[in-house]
């Protein structure tokens, strides 16, 4: 079952970065955290393409897709912003 999560999560992640905006409409404005505890808003990001990943930090297959987009980020991380969510502990 969490695989399975963790693919639509990826193919939902994929299809809204290759997809318009026109067509899906915006993505919902949020408020997310960093290390620091600074807060972004998605808004806050708006002209560049986007990256958005949800994940948890005990999901295996979460895990195993880490090293795929450190490898997008080191190839495309210039063009486009790439924001990585862990939902661990998420209330």
């Amino acid at each position: 079952m969490r695989k399975a999560l963790a693919i639509l999560l990826l193919c939902l992640t994929l299809c809204m970065f290759f997809c318009s905006c026109e067509k899906w409409g915006d993505a919902p404005d949020f408020t997310m955290y960093d290390t620091s505890e600074n807060a972004y808003k998605l808004s806050s990001f708006v002209g560049k393409g986007i990256v958005l990943n949800f994940f948890a930090s005990w999901c295996g297959p979460c895990k195993n897709e880490m090293p795929a987009f450190q490898r997008a980020y080191e190839e495309y991380g210039s063009e486009v912003q790439f924001l990585m969510v862990n939902l661990t502990g998420w209330e």
